[in-house]
């Protein structure tokens, strides 16, 4: 499960890189030859770009139509189409500069269309598998290191916790399913449950995986 749409943008920014390799490979071009026509050293680039490992700008779709010969209204949709996914990139500080509880109902209409979310986070228990007290220690570490300006904190981050938390009834869909890595997390070597993951059961809408 994501704890931010980082998760959707990637998805997105794969499905063009798709894309733009179906417009190449349509026009008969290898990624060497597509890279000659650009000027890039790097042949890598160009599958780089088409597996969505980096960032895709306009330039670059500029860049494929017109080497791959692609329509004017091709190039139109690909465009609007990279405008989009650039605008789901959203850095976690810029999300929370409106305010926690902002930053976290911003992200909620992603986890109630979503159909599949599948999460690996090694280092921190995933949003939507906190307690209450974990959540609000995590969101008060953000408050201070990242300087959100607020003139009643404590009230910011309580708002913030409850919308984190009736954010995790969404767990119950029956339409979606949960996955989260990281089982350090989520268990010891023994297989004892952390007391600081929620909502986490065999059988339930989110399954744990180990690393």
């Amino acid at each position: 499960m994501p704890s931010s749409p980082s998760s959707s943008a990637q998805a997105a920014r794969e499905l063009l890189g798709a894309k733009l390799r179906a417009l190449r490979e349509g026009s008969g071009l290898s990624g060497r030859a597509l890279a000659e026509r650009a000027g890039w050293r790097a042949p890598s680039s160009v599958s780089m770009i088409e597996k969505g490992q980096r960032t895709i700008t306009a330039r670059h779709v500029e860049l494929w139509c017109s080497v791959c010969g692609a329509s004017e209204s091709r190039r139109r949709q690909l465009l609007a189409e990279q405008a989009a996914v650039a605008g789901m990139w959203v850095p976690y500080s810029q999300l929370n500069r409106g305010g926690l509880e902002a930053a976290q109902k911003s992200v909620r209409q992603v986890y109630e269309e979503l159909a599949v979310a599948r999460s690996y986070q090694p280092k921190v228990i995933p949003g939507m598998a906190q307690t209450e007290a974990y959540t609000r220690a995590a969101l008060t570490g953000v408050l201070v290191e990242q300087r959100v300006e607020t003139q009643h904190p404590d009230e910011e981050v309580e708002a913030a916790v409850a919308e984190r938390m009736d954010r995790q009834r969404l767990l119950s869909r029956p339409d979606a399913r949960w996955f989260v890595g990281g089982q350090s997390k989520v268990a010891d070597r023994s297989g004892r449950r952390n007391p600081l993951v929620a909502s986490v059961g065999p059988g339930g809408p989110c399954r744990s995986r180990g690393s």
